[in-house]
């Protein structure tokens, strides 16, 4: 072989292992925006110090954080396993696993949903914010675009007062919580810990099971909520403030039509969302002068604002017609704002 192709060889040897090089640190780099969707980027503070990683957040959804890089800054330790694509994380009794794909992320043996799959972007797993609060039982909060997490967080709690109905009841789990003023992606969830307060309307301490669908509710909770849809924050006093029977089901919905009836009192059809499996999407509601119509506060609402296009929350007994759509009873009605 002569001295000229030998230097061809060895440039193109060079070149080969420069052209690696550069591509395992693309792979690495932490881009997480991405060129097809927009979106934000968000800075994380880890216990007071910012990591060099950032999260992103696409328009109308959770905010994405990189895994390692905040596992990492809590001292946990993250172990990837290629066949699976999923991520193990550990620190004491803590164990978790995280697989691209799949919204289900296993927290000692018990699997919950945070609303998204974990993404692979530029070599790093990406996961929802809710994943420091549900999973690592971290504090988590947020101050314009940036994710504050730990200690940090927990010192800039503050306490805020909400007013609202019970839409959804979450007891099925380690995790629970309630849901107020919405259905989906609507309204607030509240987590519910060992040191959250629940009473009735004289003060009396009460249980989660005493808690139903279509109560008013005062709440004290966390100023800090994640960045999911809907919302979820912690909730440190929950008090009832307006009854209903039991067994109730509701649809949250638009009214669709306003029909009087002959005995004076008014038919609406409400159409949108069951809030239990039993509460269907389209109903038939009779008001009359035993229905209570309130605004999102509790303040009482005259009838003649149930109009056609007025987003309403409605709660009634489980006793329905089999009719298309089924038709009930009118026990509660709130008025939503219009802009919900």
């Amino acid at each position: 072989m002569n001295q000229h192709m030998k230097k061809v060889i060895a440039v193109l040897a060079f070149s080969m292992v420069l052209g690696s090089t550069t591509a395992f640190a693309e792979v690495q780099q932490a881009v997480p925006i991405s060129q097809t969707v927009a979106s934000q980027q968000m800075k994380i503070s880890v216990n007071g110090i910012l990591l060099s990683g950032l999260g992103y957040q696409v328009s109308g959804k959770e905010a994405m954080i990189p895994l390692r890089d905040v596992a990492g800054a809590l001292g946990m330790t993250v172990l990837w396993n290629t066949k699976k694509q999923a991520a193990e994380v550990t620190k004491d009794q803590l164990w978790t696993l995280v697989k691209l794909g799949e919204d289900r992320y296993t927290v000692n043996k018990m699997s919950i949903s945070l609303g998204a799959a974990p993404v692979m972007s530029n070599g790093k797993v990406y996961v929802p914010a809710s994943f420091v609060s549900k999973v690592l039982h971290q504090e988590l909060s947020t101050d314009k675009q940036t994710i504050i997490i730990g200690k940090e967080a927990s010192d800039v709690q503050q306490q805020v007062q909400a007013h609202g109905v019970i839409t959804a009841i979450n007891s099925k789990d380690a995790y629970t919580s309630i849901q107020i003023n919405g259905y989906g992606p609507n309204g607030l969830v509240l987590n519910i810990g060992p040191d959250t307060v629940l009473k009735n309307k004289d003060g009396k301490v009460i249980a989660l099971s005493d808690l139903k669908l279509g109560q008013g509710v005062d709440v004290m909770h966390s100023m800090a909520t994640t960045l999911s849809l809907p919302p979820q924050s912690a909730a440190y006093d929950i008090k009832v403030t307006s009854e209903v029977s039991s067994d109730l089901i509701g649809t949250s919905g638009t009214i669709e039509e306003v029909v009087s009836l002959e005995d004076q009192s008014v038919k609406i059809v409400v159409k949108g969302n069951g809030l239990t499996e039993l509460s269907p999407k389209e109903v038939a509601l009779v008001i009359s002068k035993d229905t209570v119509i309130t605004d999102q506060s509790g303040k009482t609402v005259e009838a003649s604002k149930l109009v056609k296009g007025t987003e309403v929350l409605s709660f009634y007994s489980q006793i329905l017609t089999r009719s298309l759509p089924p038709m009930g009873q009118a026990l509660k009605i709130v008025v939503m704002p219009a802009n919900n």
